[in-house]
């Protein structure tokens, strides 16, 4: 598949098989496909590919987990719990536990397994599985047109080919594995008039000869060296990379955003605390004005001290005192209380603010918000 952001290939099977079928079939949009060992849905499958593409086709699989997997990733596809024989029958399967892709119905591959020790046939489980010749899947299922076949079968792969009608149901190109050969196919799809065109170290790809001037002429410098070729893993851990970057820039842009908003709240704050210093000095100055005129003495006695010749000198003094007291000391009493009562008023107030204005200090530092100059 095709990856427009980063503008290469993205290969699922296990040697770049589904990147040259696509070197034949560059033009098509919607094919179909028969794949016959289907194996997993998406690691090493020819087919995932091009179904990623809007193709679709048959999948035939006899292991029931790969099988029920198919059933849940494939929904357009016609996915086969079976296997394929010449025969109608039941033929006994060899499932092993590790190693994936050795599961075989070849007695020939079960012996070269057993003769080799790098392989780990150890663990396997044997039971019948239910085969059909290919023509009767293709009958039962009225296959008409098919754009390619897939064969990898584990040393399976003659008695597949062989299972066919190939006057009736005529594949343009085949992809057959070739590494497990015990039975060469190769005599036989010559005589189907299949002509072998490109190996590619794994597979052979055959192509009906009548089919030649309907599909697009194989060229491995176009198809394998015309754009760059990644794993379908390799791919995965590029999104998680490009993910990661994506969340991380994110992130990034909501924390400079965030920055910015506390930024804006402190400058406010500075805003605001200039405008009640200024607030408070104005207070302060009007209070103390009005304090200190409450605090100053009422002269409400204007007349002049009037002394007599015959007072005595305890007499003057006691009128001297008197005067004094009327004269500047008179102050009335509910003046004196206004006085304590906007005195007491504002020193809580002011203590109030300072404390206020304290607490917006310690926020502002705990946030780790710098002074900026702003304009």
């Amino acid at each position: 598949m095709k990856d427009l952001k980063n503008n290469f290939l993205v290969s699922y099977a296990q040697n770049r098989e589904d990147v040259i079928l696509n070197g034949f079939f560059k033009n098509i949009k919607k094919g179909f496909y028969v794949d016959v060992g289907a194996n997993d849905p998406e690691k090493d499958s020819v087919t995932k590919f091009f179904y990623d593409r809007g193709w679709h086709g048959i999948n035939i699989e006899p292991i029931m987990s790969y099988y029920n997997n198919l059933q849940q990733q494939r929904p357009r596809d016609l996915n086969l719990n079976i296997g394929i024989a010449e025969n109608e029958t039941t033929l006994n399967f060899r499932e092993y536990s590790r190693g994936r892709g050795l599961s075989t119905f070849s007695k020939e591959m079960v012996s070269d397994y057993e003769a080799k020790s790098n392989i780990p046939t150890e663990k396997f489980i044997d039971y019948t599985v239910q085969v059909f010749p290919l023509k009767k899947v293709f009958k039962d299922n009225k296959i008409q047109k098919i754009n390619f076949l897939k064969v990898d079968v584990e040393g399976f792969e003659y008695e597949v080919l062989k299972s066919n009608d190939w006057t009736k149901y005529r594949p343009q190109v085949l992809c057959i594995e070739a590494n497990h050969v015990h039975k060469d196919w190769k005599k036989l799809l010559e005589n189907q008039n299949y002509a072998l065109v490109f190996f590619d170290g794994l597979n052979e790809y055959y192509v009906a000869k009548e089919q030649q001037n309907d599909i697009t002429k194989f060229s491995y410098v176009t198809t394998i060296l015309g754009s760059p070729i990644v794993s379908a893993h390799f791919n995965n851990l590029l999104k998680q990379v490009g993910d990661k970057l994506d969340r991380e820039k994110l992130i990034n842009q909501n924390l400079r955003s965030q920055i910015a908003d506390l930024s804006y709240q402190a400058v406010q704050s500075a805003r605001i605390r200039n405008l009640l210093k200024r607030f408070i000095r104005a207070v302060d100055a009007a209070v103390l004005v009005n304090i200190n005129n409450l605090n100053k003495p009422l002269i409400r006695n204007s007349k002049p001290l009037i002394l007599n010749e015959g007072d005595s000198l305890n007499e003057v003094l006691q009128k001297i005192k008197r005067y004094d007291l009327e004269r500047y000391y008179s102050v009335r009493s509910n003046d004196r209380l206004m006085y304590k009562l906007i005195n007491m008023t504002y020193i809580f107030i002011s203590r109030s603010l300072v404390r206020t204005i304290r607490k917006m200090r310690r926020i502002i530092a705990q946030k780790g918000i710098k002074k900026r100059q702003w304009t």
